[in-house]
């Protein structure tokens, strides 16, 4: 990720590309992540992905990087796997980012994005690298939004405010485009 190569896994190559997107926008790798909690007091989410989904470059406090094994998980019937690794934990730094995907409804690809923050807080126990996400608009409204729209998995963060710019780009490609944050 530090050198720029975009990370996705699960087969979400439609991650990917939006990923190659992403890195061209924000002349670096954007993080790949996915929901884990809802605070909804604070208006925050919680998410990230484990097997190396940020760039150390972007960690908020170099000091707090963990190195956590996963003797925890099982990995039955998979015998290629080795059965003990080691995943980063820490917590991104804060600042303007948007995320990025590409959603596949009964359509065809739609391009959705959401802008906001990458909030300043302390790491969590959360087993890879995370980032809390603070929308631009109330979470209900974004539920809702998302609720109209269909849910996502995975994203392509991002720093930096790049919602113009992905709007004129699925203009180009001639791709529905959602804002889940514009109001």
């Amino acid at each position: 990720m530090d050198r720029g190569i975009i990370v996705s896994c699960e087969g979400d190559l439609t991650a990917m590309l939006g990923g190659l997107y992403m890195r061209e926008l924000c002349s670096h790798a954007p993080h790949f992540w996915e929901y884990l909690m809802f605070d909804v007091k604070r208006n925050w989410i919680l998410g990230g992905h484990d097997g190396g989904s940020a760039g150390f470059s972007f960690v908020a406090d170099p000091g707090g990087v963990s190195i956590r094994n996963t003797m925890y998980m099982e990995f039955k019937d998979v015998p290629s796997v080795p059965k003990h690794g080691v995943v980063p934990e820490f917590i991104l730094k804060s600042g303007r980012v948007t995320w990025l995907n590409r959603f596949r409804d009964h359509t065809g690809y739609v391009m959705r994005i959401a802008t906001g923050e990458s909030v300043d807080t302390t790491t969590r126990p959360v087993h890879h690298e995370h980032l809390v996400f603070k929308p631009a608009i109330p979470l209900a409204s974004y539920f809702r939004k998302m609720m109209d729209v269909g849910v996502d998995h995975h994203f392509m963060f991002g720093y930096g405010d790049h919602a113009q710019d992905l709007e004129r780009l699925a203009e180009l490609l001639g791709m529905p485009f959602v804002n889940l944050t514009a109001s």
